[in-house]
């Protein structure tokens, strides 16, 4: 099971514990550095297909988030919505909620869609959402999250 994968980490525990939505995918991609400091960092494309791929036994629900007014992952909670079919084993674990087909009507277009909405911030590693900005972790709420992420997890 690839359970034990950053992403999962951090939604798991963001959605488990804090009892939140879900996390950004600019917060996951650039909170890899902290879990594999020495590997690259993901884009939206390979973030997406590596849980698109996992062998892992929750469905990841991709959501528009009306709190950050932003794109998360969380758990799926019986969310209407598409599961994108697994290459890899028999169960999907990727979903998208009905509240996303504003994305695009296929994989290739809302990956698409969410390379290009997140680019800048990404290129910029702001990864943090904010009051409706984007910006650099903060030392006092973000990595300190990450921190314990990793040591809980």
């Amino acid at each position: 099971m690839d359970s034990q994968n950053y992403w999962y980490k951090l939604i798991s525990y963001w959605v488990v514990h804090e009892k939140r939505t879900g996390l950004t995918i600019p917060f996951i991609i650039g909170a890899r550095k902290y879990f594999e400091p020495t590997s690259e960092f993901d884009t939206v494309s390979t973030l997406m297909n590596k849980i698109k791929n996992s062998n892992i036994d929750k469905v990841i629900v991709l959501n528009h988030c009306p709190h950050v007014q932003e794109y998360v992952l969380g758990f799926d909670s019986n969310m209407y919505g598409t599961f994108i079919k697994n290459e890899s084993y028999p169960n999907p674990t990727l979903k998208t909620a009905s509240n996303t087909e504003i994305l695009g009507n296929n994989y290739d277009k809302i990956i698409t869609s969410l390379e290009e909405r997140y680019r800048k911030c990404i290129e910029n590693e702001e990864y943090s959402r904010s009051n409706g900005n984007w910006s650099h972790y903060t030392t006092d709420n973000d990595i300190p999250l990450i921190n314990l992420i990793m040591k809980e997890i």
